[in-house]
């Protein structure tokens, strides 16, 4: 099983991480993408220390955060300054479709 839950506002940010929480107690092997990118990737722009905690839990998950490139460059957030667990691609929307073709479940909270 494949999910790969799309952040794109910053409100949608707990309800994936609960969404791939609830997921993997269900289906454990689950392999689970979320990509954020719009306005969503300003949550990393000054890490709060629930959401390194979050990051923590869904790496512990086997779950792999991928955020938007153009996104963190159109809000001017450095790469550099980023948490742990997570990976930066090219562009989100090409995450997205590329994902999808390989048949992952496209999910948006």
């Amino acid at each position: 099983m494949k999910a790969l839950i799309h952040v794109g506002e910053k409100s949608q940010w707990n309800i994936a991480v609960g969404n791939t929480k609830n997921l993997k107690v269900i289906h454990p092997n689950a392999n689970v993408i979320i990509v954020v990118n719009s306005v969503a990737v300003r949550i990393f722009e000054t890490p709060s220390d629930e959401l390194t905690e979050q990051l923590k839990i869904l790496h512990d998950l086997n779950a792999v955060v991928k955020l938007c490139k153009n996104a963190l460059n159109s809000n001017n957030i450095d790469e550099d300054n980023l948490p742990e667990f997570t990976e930066v691609v090219p562009a989100g929307i090409a995450e997205i479709v590329e994902r999808q073709n390989e048949g992952y479940a496209y999910v948006s909270p």
